[in-house]
């Protein structure tokens, strides 16, 4: 269970509302913890989030590392890529 985050105590989801709103990616963040009856600090640097399927609009697809989201059926003006099966 964290219990503190920067030294922060979480004492309602306020402040851990609060605490998050001002973590950015890529920051290192102190964590105390309570785990197994004893109480610890832990450093964790925060990575980047990966792309949901929730962060893309509706009637976007999703494609692999390295392309870009477009709407099914649309034409790429880079011309066709491998895996589009066109």
């Amino acid at each position: 269970m964290i219990t503190g985050i920067n030294g922060r105590a979480l004492d309602s989801p306020a402040a851990l509302a609060e605490v998050m709103r001002k973590l950015a990616v890529g920051a290192s963040v102190r964590l105390n913890v309570y785990r197994e009856g004893q109480r610890r600090e832990v450093v964790y640097t925060l990575p980047e989030r990966p792309l949901l399927p929730s962060d893309v609009s509706e009637g976007r697809t999703l494609s692999p590392a390295g392309g870009r989201a477009r709407a099914p059926g649309s034409t790429d003006p880079a011309g066709p890529r491998p895996g589009d099966g066109a």
